[in-house]
């Protein structure tokens, strides 16, 4: 007997990425009939309480106006033992990395992508979210306050990112 596919529920705040998202998901997967978009803000889901056995945030904690509420939220939706992955920028920790990565972060990639998209701006301010971001430590103690257990979190790519992990 095969398995039953469970729905996955993607939520965005801009409609205009959830419309993107549903154009390729229908061009390329046949298990697009599976994800179910909603236009939604992450303070506020708009979901059931105790529905969902995992949560995963790509880049997205860093670009709410309280991550504390929405960590409440994501915690709200999460069935009891479910299972929260976030993957957030960072800032590399190597003393040797660190200064190269920071220009290539305020200068070299605002003025690539600004030529290439001609949004120079909105490299600018991901330059400026990610210097502006909570330490590693930080991020989970939030998810620690909130609720979360099991917190943990791993840099990756040298420290450029890094996966935060909790359970309710």
């Amino acid at each position: 007997m095969g398995k039953i596919a469970r729905p996955v529920v993607a939520v965005d705040f801009c409609y205009e990425m959830l419309r993107h998202g549903a154009i390729q998901w229908e061009n390329g997967s046949k298990k697009a009939k599976y994800i179910v978009p909603i236009c939604g803000d992450g303070e506020y889901l708009p979901l059931h309480d105790l529905k969902f056995q995992g949560i995963t945030i790509a880049f997205g904690v860093r670009n709410l106006s309280r991550p504390e509420q929405g960590l409440k939220e994501m915690l709200r939706v999460l069935k009891t033992g479910g299972k929260l992955a976030i993957l957030e920028f960072s800032r590399p920790k190597n003393p040797l990395f660190s200064p190269i990565y920071k220009l290539y972060l305020h200068k070299f990639l605002p003025f690539m992508a600004g030529i290439i998209s001609g949004d120079k701006e909105a490299y600018r301010y991901l330059a400026d979210s990610i210097q502006g971001f909570y330490e590693p430590e930080i991020l989970a103690a939030m998810m620690r306050d909130v609720g979360f257990r099991e917190v943990r979190y791993r840099p990756l790519t040298i420290g450029i990112v890094t996966l935060y992990t909790g359970r309710k």
